[in-house]
C-alpha cells in the first residue's frame, strides 16, 4: 500500500488473549471517542460493563477499569473485547486500535512494525505485517495524509551526519548482516555501529564486567531512568520523591526494591551477579526483535538520531535481560521467563511516556544515549558468564 512500509521480519495474528487489555497503562480516549462509546446500545448486551470515565484533562478521557485494577472494564471473560465483539474495531478509541502496531512517520513513509509485547506476534505463528495493511492503514490515516510525494528526506544518522533514505538503507542492511546469529555479538555490533555510524566498526571483543563499580556512571544514570517507572510510580508526588533517594543507589546496581512491573521483589546486585546464560530460542527472539526494529527505522521514534536510537535500544535490551535475571532468581533463565521479562519490557518500557517526557526534560538522558561509552557498555552489561 502506497506510503507503508512494513518490515519483513515479524508475523501477527490475534490471539485473543487479553493480554494487551490487562495491563497497568491507562486506556484513554477522546471526548469523540467516549461519546461513541456512551451511545452504542448496550441495552442490547446482558450485564453490560458500567461506562466509567474518569477526566485526565479537556478532552481527554481515561477508560475504566475492573476491580483488579488491570482489566479494562470492557474485557469480557472470554478476553474479548465486548465492543471490538459486537460493533466492530472503529468502534473502540484509537488506542485500542493501534496496538499492536508501531509506526515511525517520515515525510515519505510510514514504516511499521509491531509490539513484541503481544502474544500473537511472539509465536511467529500469523500472517507478514503487509496482509494486515488495511487495518494498519486505519490506525495512520493522519500519517499518511501529511506525506509528501516525491519528498527527498535525511535522516539523522549520528549526532553530526545526515544521510538520505538510500544511504540509511545500505548502512542498516551492513548492519543487519553484521549481527550474526548469537545476541550478545549483535549486541556489541549495535554498539559499534552507535559509535561508528555511519561506517560499521568493529565490535568490542566479548567481555563481561565482573565489578560493579566497573559500570560507567553513564551507563548507571541511563539505565537506572529506563528503570524509573518500575521503581515509582511517576504519577504520585510522593513516589517521586522516594526516587530522589532510590536513584543513586541504582546507579551502582545497590538497590533492592518492589517491581511494578513484575510485582516481586528485586535485589539489583543479585541480577548482576547472575551467570545470565539464555537459552537459544531466546537467543534467536532477541536478535528477531532487533533486526525488526531496524527494518521499521524504530530508531528514529522519539530519538535524536539513529546511533542513539540505538543506544536507547540497547539500554531496553538490558531490560528484558535484567527482568529475565530477576525472574530466574538462583536458577537458569527459561525462555519463558525472557517471553514475561519481553512483555514487561514492550508494555512497559519501549514506548512509555516517562521515559520521554524525562528525555525532554534531562539533557542528560539525551547526552547519555548520544554517548559511544553508555552503548559500549551497555552491549557487555549483562554478558553472560
Amino acid at each position: 500500500m502506497s506510503g507503508l512500509v512494513f518490515e519483513s521480519h515479524t508475523r501477527y495474528h490475534c490471539t485473543c488473549c487479553g493480554t494487551c487489555c490487562s495491563a497497568r497503562w491507562a486506556v484513554h480516549a477522546t471526548d469523540e471517542e467516549k461519546a461513541t462509546i456512551e451511545a452504542l446500545p448496550w441495552d442490547e448486551v446482558d450485564d453490560p460493563p458500567p461506562r466509567e470515565f474518569t477526566r485526565v484533562k479537556d478532552g481527554l478521557w481515561k477508560l475504566g477499569k475492573q476491580a483488579d485494577g488491570l482489566r479494562c472494564a470492557y474485557l469480557a471473560e472470554d478476553d474479548r473485547c465486548v465492543i471490538h465483539g459486537r460493533w466492530g474495531m472503529l468502534a473502540k478509541p484509537s488506542m485500542c486500535r493501534r496496538f499492536p502496531w508501531q509506526e515511525v512517520a517520515s515525510d515519505e513513509k510510514v514504516w511499521v512494525s509491531a509490539s513484541y509485547g503481544c502474544p500473537g506476534v511472539v509465536d511467529g505463528l500469523g500472517t507478514p505485517l503487509a496482509e494486515h495493511a488495511e487495518d494498519v492503514r486505519l490506525v495512520c490515516e493522519r500519517q499518511l495524509s501529511e506525506l509528501r510525494e516525491g519528498a527527498s528526506v535525511r535522516y539523522p544518522l549520528s549526532g553530526d551526519q545526515q544521510a538520505p533514505d538510500a544511504e540509511i538503507s545500505a548502512a542498516f542492511a551492513a548492519l543487519q548482516d553484521g549481527l550474526g546469529e548469537d545476541l550478545f555479538q549483535g549486541l556489541r555490533q549495535l554498539a559499534a555501529f552507535a559509535e561508528h555510524a555511519p561506517e560499521l566498526g568493529e565490535p568490542e571483543p566479548a567481555q563481561r564486567l565482573s565489578e560493579r563499580s566497573q559500570i560507567p556512571a553513564a551507563l548507571g544514570y541511563a539505565f537506572a531512568f529506563t528503570l524509573y517507572a518500575d521503581v515509582v510510580d511517576p504519577t504520585r508526588l510522593l513516589d517521586r520523591i522516594k526516587a530522589v533517594l532510590a536513584l543513586p543507589r541504582m546507579l551502582v546496581f545497590g538497590h533492592s526494591y518492589h517491581s511494578r512491573f513484575l510485582r516481586q521483589p528485586i535485589d539489583m546486585a543479585s541480577i548482576f551477579e547472575h551467570p545470565g546464560q539464555l537459552p537459544e530460542p531466546s537467543h534467536r527472539l532477541l536478535l528477531q526483535l532487533i533486526r525488526a526494529r531496524l527494518d521499521a527505522r524504530h530508531v528514529f521514534w522519539h530519538a535524536p538520531s539513529a546511533s542513539a536510537g540505538i543506544t536507547r535500544m540497547l539500554l531496553q535490551l538490558d531490560a528484558v535481560l535484567f527482568y529475565a535475571r530477576a525472574l530466574a532468581e538462583d536458577d537458569a533463565i527459561t525462555h519463558e521467563q525472557v517471553l514475561v521479562a519481553l512483555q514487561a519490557v514492550e508494555f512497559n518500557i519501549t514506548r512509555q511516556t516517562t521515559a520521554l517526557k524525562l528525555a525532554r526534560h534531562d539533557p542528560r538522558l539525551v547526552k547519555a544515549w548520544k554517548d559511544p561509552v553508555v552503548a559500549r557498555a551497555a552491549a557487555q552489561l549483562f554478558a553472560p558468564a
